[in-house]
């Protein structure tokens, strides 16, 4: 099988190869292209499975023909800083495996059907401006890293999400001010994720905290028990 790899830095060459005969292409390299969005030609690149945009500056959105390469497997668009969001299309990459978007500060929301990307293995959002996740993210069986969980939030996404996934290595559980119920983090089964390494639980305290949701918080964290393979805690 042949493999062609293209490292191009400037607008002129990634037009000159959307416009070539490159149909075989199956990897791209993008970095620091001063590209503002992807040209639509993208969506010709039907064997492609590894495209890397990652410190493309001015990069500020991402067009719905990217659905079109069924085929990609990594997407990374770390430190994309003008990124501020993903096109509902996402959901048709099905053979996704990996989705970098570390350092992209404007995203605050995923989109919602991201969920039923059933392949997805690796979803790297460290250092976005995310305030929370998408519904039914468990359904995302094959996910190993997230990094981040965030509860509740617009999406009212669930602690109990949890419970499905199988996750490994370093997670952040953010907001956690917004778990009202021991019944919830009961059923998030933290007890039960071996692969979990190192663990980090964070409380945002807002002005209008009084003793009631201190002591709420309290339960919380008593219920929130890890497994015995957890090497390393951090309460915030």
């Amino acid at each position: 099988m042949h493999k062609y790899i293209l490292f191009i830095q400037n607008v002129n060459e990634v037009l000159h190869v959307i416009s070539s005969n490159v149909n075989l292409l199956r990897v791209l390299h993008l970095q620091y292209c001063l590209l503002k969005t992807l040209p639509d030609s993208f969506k010709k690149l039907k064997h492609l499975r590894y495209l890397d945009l990652s410190r493309t500056l001015h990069i500020e959105s991402i067009l719905d023909s990217i659905g079109n390469l069924c085929n990609l497997s990594t997407l990374d668009l770390g430190y994309c800083s003008h990124l501020s969001s993903l096109p509902e299309s996402i959901f048709a990459l099905s053979n996704l495996h990996t989705l970098t978007l570390t350092n992209c500060y404007l995203i605050q929301q995923l989109p919602q059907n991201i969920c039923n990307i059933n392949r997805l293995v690796h979803l790297n959002i460290h250092k976005t401006q995310l305030t929370c996740l998408p519904r039914r993210l468990g359904k995302l069986s094959q996910l190993r890293t997230l990094l981040i969980f965030i509860c509740g939030g617009k999406t009212d996404c669930s602690l109990t999400e949890l419970s499905s996934l199988k996750l490994e290595g370093v997670l952040q559980i953010k907001a956690l001010q917004r778990v009202t119920t021991v019944d919830e983090v009961k059923a998030a089964h933290l007890n039960e994720m071996c692969g979990i390494r190192v663990l980090s639980l964070c409380w945002q305290f807002i002005p209008k905290f009084n003793c009631f949701t201190i002591y709420q918080a309290k339960d919380v964290l008593q219920n929130l028990q890890p497994h015995n393979n957890l090497k390393e805690l951090e309460i915030q």
